[in-house]
């Protein structure tokens, strides 16, 4: 019996996101404002070009992929921290997911983005606790900003299943989704940023 699509993907990516967990600290007790801003500026970098690449990309029109953009939260919370419009222009983009393969694979790279929510909520928490951060305060990305978390989810889901149901759709849904599990790791390990 063949697994659901979601409950493969998980299994699939399950290694590469807890090696992605551990090179972000965002739950040491060691944490430092300063840190928490170099994250940030690491997270801007590829989410904002992941979703330019997803708004240009084949998604189905149902899973309303603007109203799912999060790189503007990433700027409020770097303006928060006490970074200018400048300086946020100029924190560097990556390039390397400029542009994506087909409905599958935007659906695999959105899986990813979408399930970070959930590890947001648990983040903003231990966050508030450690640095004093809030929704309004510096930690609306991870908080998505007071959005039905699980609701959203819940319909990224179902729009998934509908979509992907070819088996060729199925393994280009599961590459889309180690490729930005990969893409993040790149692109921590390469911003030479102390937060490991």
């Amino acid at each position: 019996m063949q697994l659901d699509l979601l409950q493969e993907v998980k299994a699939a990516t399950r290694d590469q996101h807890q090696r992605l967990e551990a090179i972000l600290p965002l739950t040491t007790t060691s944490i430092t404002l300063e840190t928490y801003k170099e994250v940030l500026k690491v997270f801007l970098g590829l989410f904002d070009s992941i979703e330019k690449a997803l708004m240009e990309s084949e998604l189905p029109a149902e899973v309303e992929f603007a109203q799912r953009k999060r790189s503007h939260l990433l700027e409020r919370d770097l303006r928060y921290v006490g970074l200018s419009e400048r300086e946020i222009s100029e924190i560097p983009r990556s390039s390397e997911m400029s542009r994506l393969n087909g409905t599958a694979w935007s659906l695999g790279v959105l899986y990813v983005l979408e399930g970070s929510r959930f590890g947001g909520q648990y983040l903003a928490k231990s966050l508030h606790e450690r640095l004093g951060l809030t929704k309004d305060e510096g930690c609306s990305f991870f908080s998505s900003d007071g959005f039905e978390v699980g609701a959203m989810w819940n319909k990224f889901c179902q729009v998934a299943r509908n979509t992907i149901t070819a088996p060729t759709d199925r393994q280009e849904f599961m590459e889309g989704a180690k490729s930005t599990f990969t893409s993040f790791e790149k692109w921590v390990a390469s911003s030479n940023v102390p937060i490991s």
